[in-house]
């Protein structure tokens, strides 16, 4: 149904203005980061998926397209995509296939896009009784911290340390004995726009840790002529009002699908 598309020939997708309102798609898509597309045909597509390392998706479908059961199997016995994967804004006959289709588990959330549209530095500020607290740009001295707080940041969204010092950015907090306590860091960087994430150790949430890492980082954002954006799930109340607090406005709310494929045909990961 599908075939992989040679990366040589990504550019024809440059021309469809929908793979460029997720910033990770539109990586791969420039090929500045890992991941497949797949195509029905190269002249008259009817079916491209794109898929990023990490597992993030977008599916354009023409119109008059009615197969997706076909597609559902495709995604079950493609080796190269993983057991369990996102989609972005899912189209309404994908999801209605989906509900009387036992071999696909799916759940359906919403999520939210901020953007720090202002042209102004942040002076992030750490309460009294915190301090002190030291912030450092992530380098080539430091990048190994990341990994005592438990979540890749940077293996999980690049190839190497390598590229990520070449083409990413980002800060980690310091507590007082210097073990790090929060980082926030990009995701990809595309265009004029840095996608975020940040994580913080749940000893220090609630104590404005995470605000100071976001303003640090938009601030690194605006001596690169960057925009930061900030994508995060509208009910997880601490991202969405740690996004508004820190001087990010919502920039767009979409429906956001998780697959997992029940008895896939082969386990797999998704490789370069």
């Amino acid at each position: 149904m599908l075939h992989k598309l040679a990366p040589k020939n990504y550019d024809l997708l440059l021309k469809y203005p929908n793979f460029a309102v997720f910033p990770m798609i539109h990586a791969v898509c420039l090929q500045l980061q890992s991941g497949h597309i797949f195509i029905d045909d190269m002249e008259n597509p009817k079916v491209i998926f794109v898929i990023n390392k990490p597992g993030f998706a977008h599916l354009f479908t023409h119109h008059d397209f009615n197969e997706y059961e076909k597609l559902l199997d495709f995604f079950r016995t493609e080796p190269i995509l993983p057991e369990y994967f996102h989609v972005f804004c899912p189209g309404p006959k994908l999801l209605n296939k989906l509900s009387i289709n036992d071999n696909v588990g799916f759940k359906l959330r919403n999520r939210c896009q901020f953007k720090y549209n202002k042209n102004t530095n942040i002076l992030p500020s750490i309460p009294i009784e915190l301090q002190p607290i030291r912030v450092e740009e992530i380098n080539a001295h430091n990048i190994d911290d990341l990994k005592k707080m438990g979540p890749d940041f940077v293996i999980k969204w690049w190839d190497s340390e390598t590229q990520y010092l070449k083409d990413g950015f980002g800060v980690i907090v310091y507590n007082a004995n210097r073990e790090p306590i929060s980082v926030c860091s990009t995701t990809c960087v595309v265009d004029n726009i840095a996608e975020l994430e940040i994580f913080t150790n749940p000893d220090y949430r609630g104590k404005g840790i995470a605000k100071y890492a976001a303003g640090t980082y938009v601030n690194m954002c605006l001596q690169r002529g960057f925009i930061g954006l900030w994508d995060c799930y509208k009910d997880n109340l601490g991202s969405y009002k740690g996004a508004l607090a820190s001087g990010f406005e919502i920039s767009k709310e979409y429906t956001f699908l998780s697959l997992y494929l029940k008895n896939k045909a082969i386990n797999s990961v998704v490789k370069n």
